[in-house]
Parts: C-alpha cells; structure tokens; sequence
C-alpha cells in the first residue's frame, strides 16, 4: 500500500508474529529498509491474512481465531475480534440439534475499508448431535473496527473460499475474488454484505476457474467512468474493459 514517504508493506508468518516494512521510494534508492515494526497477539497460531490501510494508519493480521486489528504508527494493539460464536450470526441457520464451529479461513481473505469496516471470511463446519459430519458453510462477515459484529453473508458452494477481498476506493463496497469471478457487496449496517452484482466468467462446467485477483485503473476514484481492469484467472491475467457506473449506481440505490 502507498504511504507518504513510500510504500507499506506486511508480511504474516507461522510463529504467529507480523513484520511492518516501509519501503524508500526514490530513483536513486529503492531498497527495504528493516522492519519498522513487529506484531503479535495470535498467541503462536499461524497467520493466514494480512492487511495494510496506509491512509487509516492500520493493518490487520488473521489467524484461525483471532483477527488483531493494530496501529501502524506505534504498532499499538487497537482490537481483537474472535469469530461469530453462535450458529445464527455465523450462518442465519438458527438449530438447535447440530454442533457447528466456525473459524476464519486459511486464506489471504480481509479487506480495510475505508468507510471503517473489516470485511473477513469464516468457515463454519456443522455436526450432528451424534458427531456425524453434515457440510460446511463459506461466509462473508462483517464487522466495525471497534470489533461490533455487523452481519454475514453465505456465499455459494461453487464459489468456494474467496482469494481476495478489495474495497472500492470510497468504501461502498466490496469485491470479492472467488470461483467463477468476481462478486461485489454492499458495506452497510442496514443490508450487510448485500449481493449488488458479478462479473462471471464460465458457465457450469466441472472444472471452475477461480479469480485470484483484480486492479482498476487509470483511476479507481472514478468508477462512473469506462473503467479497464487486470483480473488474474487460473488461466492468466486478462485485461479487461468494463462500465463500472452499472454496479456504482447499485450501490447508491442502497444508500
């Protein structure tokens, strides 16, 4: 992420621990200097996401269990947010008569938004009284960077797990990277993580392929504009052209 100074960038590892690195930005030097500052909180549990929001001095690690939201200025731990702990906030399915755990996912799936949001995924695995497997649900959740619990969304089987979550440049919403392509959602309190739109690539074949990511240019503050985009498939990157006003005027019907 850019930053005043240069660039920003956070590396998560296994022993549980992440490592701020701000990078020079120059022409005569482009070198890492040594990291500026070093995290912890996941109590030795790997760290599967990061996340960098330069322009609101935070960033955000993710474990299994525990998502640490922390200041990048002074590397002060702001928040601790633990997963939906009951059945009906994780997934809406409100039984009594099944076991369900839910944990973040082992994907670099989180998203800083600019609004004042953090966009995570868990898995929820659900069991029967009897200890019997029965399936396990993909979510979207929502939550304020004070750690209140906002709303879910389930995502569709053949989606997948999200490879990952990017917020448009004023927060609205968010875009999502999985199976199939890329699905958009409303950041909101009143319709949380509402589907607005997708852009699908496939039909029903057996084999799906999967977006991994996606970049807008030349200028993502403009989204009412015909807008190119690099979206990286199994296949490869393809650039892409696309009205971005379609989805952006959706996301102001909601409003």
């Amino acid at each position: 992420m850019g930053g005043a100074g240069g660039e920003v960038a956070i590396v998560g590892s296994d022993d549980g621990t992440a490592s701020l690195w701000r990078f020079i930005s120059s022409i005569a030097c482009n070198l890492p200097l040594r990291p500026r500052l070093r995290f912890g909180g996941h109590r030795g549990q790997r760290i599967s996401a990061v996340a960098v929001n330069s322009s609101m001095n935070l960033c955000a690690t993710v474990s299994s269990f525990r998502c640490c939201i922390f200041n990048i200025t002074n590397g002060t731990l702001l928040r601790s947010i633990a997963p939906p702990n009951s059945v009906s906030d994780a997934t809406g399915i409100q039984d009594s008569k099944i076991l369900c755990e839910t944990r973040f996912v082992d994907s670099n799936s989180i998203c800083i938004t600019s609004s004042g949001f953090v966009v995570l995924v868990c898995e929820s695995k659900f069991w029967s009284k009897d200890s019997s497997f029965l399936r396990n649900i993909i979510t979207l959740q929502l939550f304020t960077l004070e750690g209140v619990y906002i709303g879910s969304k389930a995502l569709e089987t053949w989606r997948g797990v999200p490879h990952k979550i990017s917020s448009t440049y004023d927060g609205r919403a968010v875009m999502v990277c999985s199976g199939r392509g890329v699905s958009f959602h409303l950041v909101s309190t009143i319709k949380p993580l509402y589907f607005i739109d997708e852009w699908q690539i496939g039909g029903d074949e057996e084999d799906i392929i999967s977006a991994h990511d996606i970049d807008f240019g030349p200028s993502p503050s403009r989204p009412g504009m015909y807008q190119s985009f690099w979206c990286w498939y199994d296949t490869g990157y393809q650039y892409l052209s696309a009205v971005a006003s379609h989805w952006h005027m959706r996301i102001m019907n909601f409003l």
